[in-house]
């Protein structure tokens, strides 16, 4: 699958081509949907390797803080693995959520389209595809600043030791060089985990959103070809491609359906993750300051990477959220521009039903408590800034 053309696929082949890397991403790491007791197995092993070998010691760095940056950075190191903690279990025991999920975008390929309908799907799935390639390449970078980097450097400047030159020595303080060298191995293992089950996340969020997308645009092709016809006949199942009243109606509220449960699948673990990511950039504009200044440029290109990830990661879930409710938002403009005059008032009145329902805004949020969209990127940002300049003037007092 990974050499073919993309409409070269059958669809029941394109929807496994849509979720490939969110399954191999999630399989890695043992939260994929499926019956076993080896996916049970390797859930808890990845478990145990990430608490022992990374949220244990960072929570060691809160008693090292010499000051309110750094202590705001374990923070946000801390937070982060009690993100990536919780979002395995999360995705492990609302494993059914997500079944009901797939298995609904499994039966939106597998329903028979109009060309036009399958070429909307595909164009939606395949921009998910190439968001998901450009995230691998991107944590890739970002695993070689954390693993590889510190070797290069150490290459370069000889002088130097491991010890002074990696974000390990950050974590425990380790003064032997073999003993350290051990641990840095080890780590190699819990963070590549960490990667992938953040990449399987925000790739599934994107995917999810972007089918959605897909949905409502073909519902509004079906829209533009309303003749007045209130229900089809009785006995055919054809909710997917009928044009008429009811049909739209039960479309959209079942599409609804769909991003209710993609909100519930994600709200918790969005709300840990932007919580974390937030605390790691009002720290680290301070953080990278004061390394820069005391020449530890190793350090702070790591937390540069650190920053542009975060900056990243917030924007793509906002944008794919946007995106979605501009969708939706679409439907009313295409009712509104229907030739109103040319309609009889049966239709005008059926019309006006469909704006009416199409109007339910689509929400995906943070917990309950932030709805996601650009505006909130925005926010966020600004917030961002806001504390970065306090934390600078509590340094500064201090």
């Amino acid at each position: 699958m990974w050499r073919k053309k993309f409409n070269e696929y059958s669809n029941i082949k394109n929807y496994h081509w849509e979720i490939q890397l969110v399954r191999w991403a999630f399989r890695s790491v043992g939260v994929w949907p499926e019956v076993g007791r080896a996916n049970g197995v390797k859930l808890f092993i990845n478990l145990t390797i990430i608490i022992a070998i990374l949220f244990i010691p960072q929570s060691y760095t809160l008693f090292l803080a010499d000051n309110s940056n750094e202590l705001c950075s374990a923070i946000a190191g801390l937070l982060l693995r009690t993100y990536i903690i919780t979002a395995m279990i999360l995705f492990r025991l609302k494993s059914k959520v997500r079944q009901s999920i797939l298995s609904e975008m499994k039966i939106n390929w597998s329903t028979p389209f109009t060309q036009q309908d399958t070429k909307i799907m595909q164009y939606y799935a395949g921009l998910s595809r190439k968001i998901g390639l450009i995230m691998i390449v991107a944590q890739s970078i970002s695993l070689y600043f954390i693993i590889l980097n510190p070797l290069v450097v150490l290459a370069v400047v000889k002088e130097k030791k491991l010890t002074e030159l990696s974000f390990v020595s950050h974590i425990l303080s380790l003064s032997n060089d073999w003993i350290f060298a051990g641990f840095y191995i080890c780590a190699i293992v819990p963070i590549a985990i960490c990667r992938i089950i953040m990449v399987g996340a925000d790739l599934s969020y994107v995917t999810f959103c972007l089918h959605t997308c897909g949905q409502l645009h073909i519902l509004g092709n079906r829209i533009r070809e309303y003749q007045g016809k209130i229900r089809h006949s009785s006995g055919d199942d054809i909710l997917r491609s009928c044009s008429c009243l009811k049909c739209i109606v039960d479309s959209h509220a079942q599409i609804s359906q769909f991003v209710h449960k993609i909100d519930n699948y994600f709200n918790i673990v969005i709300l840990l993750h932007f919580t974390a990511l937030m605390m790691m950039l009002s720290s680290g504009a301070v953080l990278i300051l004061k390394w820069f200044l005391a020449g530890l440029y190793n350090e702070m290109g790591l937390y540069i990477t650190f920053q542009l990830s975060a900056f990243s990661k917030i924007f793509l879930y906002c944008w794919s959220t946007e995106k979605c409710q501009q969708a939706s938002d679409a439907l009313n403009e295409i009712s509104y521009s229907v030739d109103w005059s040319t309609k009889t008032g049966n239709v005008r009145k059926n019309l006006i039903l469909i704006i009416r329902h199409s109007r339910i805004p689509f929400k995906l949020t943070a917990g309950k408590f932030f709805v996601l969209s650009l505006k909130l990127f925005r926010q966020f940002i600004f917030t961002a800034i806001s504390y970065m300049s306090v934390l600078r003037a509590i340094t500064r007092d201090h």
